[in-house]
């Protein structure tokens, strides 16, 4: 005979999600990273008629931000282990939203890729 007793704990104290909510976390920081990613690489044009400058230097702000997304990973996991999956994320969340707003707000070259490099 099985036993088929559920021994979550449930409660007033407990706190649990099911994989449903990772996935949903999950898709979103990932619709962010490719919405994103799509807005730099199509406005590109529009850049170098908006910031007054050459496509050379419109090209770097897409690599700074390639960069800038890439390097990380190499160490947020062990961050993740140590803090967190969940802390690292938001955090990480709430960095990728605040260098966005910087570099939609940005009115130079220069200024676009400080807005979004490390």
């Amino acid at each position: 005979m099985s036993d088929t007793t559920n021994t979550t704990a449930s409660g007033p104290g407990s706190h649990t999600t099911g994989p449903w909510a990772a996935l949903a976390a999950l898709s979103l920081g990932l619709f962010m990273i490719v919405v994103d990613t799509s807005i730099v690489s199509v406005a590109v044009p529009a850049m170098v008629r908006g910031l007054g400058t050459g496509l050379n230097a419109v090209v770097w702000v897409t690599s700074v931000y390639l960069l800038a997304y890439a390097v990380p990973m190499l160490f947020t996991s062990r961050l993740g282990d140590r803090y967190g999956p969940k802390r690292v994320f938001v955090a990480g969340l709430a960095v990728f939203t605040a260098a966005s707003l910087g570099a939609g707000l940005s009115t130079g070259a220069a200024a676009t890729n400080s807005s979004t490099g490390p």
